[in-house]
């Protein structure tokens, strides 16, 4: 029993090291992109993202044989290393400034079927939600599993919004899926009087829930955020736009009606993410670099009083909506940690008398086998047998070894009626039963 207790926690032990020390290194470790203790410091942080995206996009084309562009909404920061998912594609490389260089994590063969994904880490895990591909819009949900390097469908339970939501807003352990026209609508989005839903997941229990809201939502296509790790806002838009953005910390989101791009006033010479025109947030800002590395800091709270208005609060519909009856008082939980105390009790229970019975079935074998060597048997009862047929248990209750497990037993017969066969050659012949498929009998011959 201490020997297994020993073997856990070693194998816990060498699981943290791996965490901390792997490809993938965790965001309990994290120094470098979230302890920014100046603004300055985060202006550099971004110069340095943007050439670490640049140079990703020209790597990862060479690597699979043509042309990328990797976006501001491609990465993630997980612990000190940025990860880097090209979108519409399965491929995840690790980039660490200490080793500076693209290392392939994933062993994905299939791609194309979630353009426009959301990308975001919970609980340490790296999660993409919703996309586009094959002519179909989908509201999926997929993990990258670290050890077989494969992105897992995460089975929800609940309605899931067909096609894909306007936007994907992360709230805590909530997940909200907001402007999402009722399936089986036949409203097109011109229509100021459609009814749009909001769904939500549960990102503990992966279950999904779909109410209507108060009043309609603004019809919206589907928009990607920037990467929001290192700020309290959500910047939802394509190519410069800013269409909502969604603070994290009141809930609310707010509609841009009348805001400039980000990218205004920069010379633009493709007008597409081949600009290499990149936005980062941090903080209460957006920092925007261009190709010729000039930069501009946006302020969110100013850009939010000057354009925006309010359009719904998360925490309105969340408070009210939830039925009742899900959940759980304080009997409920009494009776669940009493079920899993039960159940802990039974497996060492079961442990402890598995243990037991294999150390002692253990030492008997031992014993059993180490008869196979014991060969200081004399014959006196086999040699008084008369010529005939004998069965197989008789011979055995013979030699005295009726005792042994079948096959110590069967091992144990034929070393011994070889020897007496050496001794007296011809006296036992083992023949097949007549009476019997697959069994032997005996035939004794002086």
């Amino acid at each position: 029993m201490k020997g297994s207790i020993l073997r856990l926690f070693f194998f816990l032990l060498s699981a943290s090291f791996d965490c901390l020390f792997g490809n993938i290194q965790s965001t309990s470790t994290s120094k470098g992109w979230f302890d920014m203790k100046s603004s300055d410091q985060f202006k550099e942080s971004n110069r340095v993202l943007r050439d670490v995206l640049l140079e990703a996009s020209t790597f990862i084309s060479k690597s699979i044989g043509h042309s990328i562009e990797i976006k501001e909404t491609d990465f993630l920061l997980f612990g000190d290393s940025i990860l880097i998912n090209p979108d519409g594609t399965h491929f995840l490389y690790s980039y660490h400034p200490k080793r500076k260089t693209f290392l392939r994590l994933d062993k994905s063969e299939f791609h194309g079927h979630n353009f426009g994904r959301r990308l975001f880490v919970y609980n340490n895990e790296i999660y993409a939600i919703g996309g586009y591909g094959f002519w179909i819009s989908h509201c999926k949900v997929i993990r990258f599993n670290r050890t077989s390097g494969e992105w897992d469908l995460v089975h929800i339970s609940g309605p899931l919004p067909l096609p894909s939501p306007g936007a994907t807003l992360l709230f805590g352990d909530t997940l909200f899926l907001f402007g999402v026209r009722e399936t089986g609508s036949t409203q097109t989005f011109k229509d100021p009087k459609l009814d749009y839903s909001v769904f939500w997941i549960d990102l503990k229990t992966w279950k999904s829930e779909q109410r209507k809201t108060k009043s309609p939502i603004r019809a919206t296509l589907y928009t990607q955020s920037l990467n929001d790790q290192r700020s309290r806002y959500s910047v939802f838009g394509s190519l410069g736009g800013v269409e909502r953005i969604f603070d994290k910390v009141s809930g609310i989101l707010y509609y841009s009606f009348s805001g400039p791009s980000l990218y205004n006033g920069i010379d633009k010479k493709y007008h597409s993410y081949q600009d290499s025109i990149m936005s980062f947030l941090m903080g209460n800002e957006i920092m925007v670099i261009d190709r010729q590395r000039n930069e501009r800091i946006i302020s969110i709270p100013e850009y939010i009083k000057l354009y925006c208005n309010p359009e719904w609060n998360v925490r309105e519909i969340r408070n009210y909506e939830i039925p009742q009856n899900e959940k759980l008082n304080d009997s409920d939980f009494l009776w669940e940690w009493f079920g899993v105390f039960a159940l802990i009790i039974s497996w060492m229970i079961f442990g402890i008398h598995y243990y037991r019975n294999s150390r002692g079935m253990t030492r008997k074998l031992v014993q059993y086998y180490g008869e196979l060597d014991n060969t200081d048997i004399d014959f006196p009862e086999l040699r008084r047998l008369t010529d005939g047929v004998y069965s197989e248990k008789e011979i055995d209750l013979l030699l005295r070894i009726e005792h042994l497990p079948r096959i110590v037993r069967n091992v144990k017969r034929s070393k011994l009626l070889f020897e007496v066969n050496e001794q007296f050659p011809g006296y036992i012949q083992k023949i097949p039963d007549e009476l019997r498929e697959n069994e032997f009998v005996y035939r004794i011959s002086h």
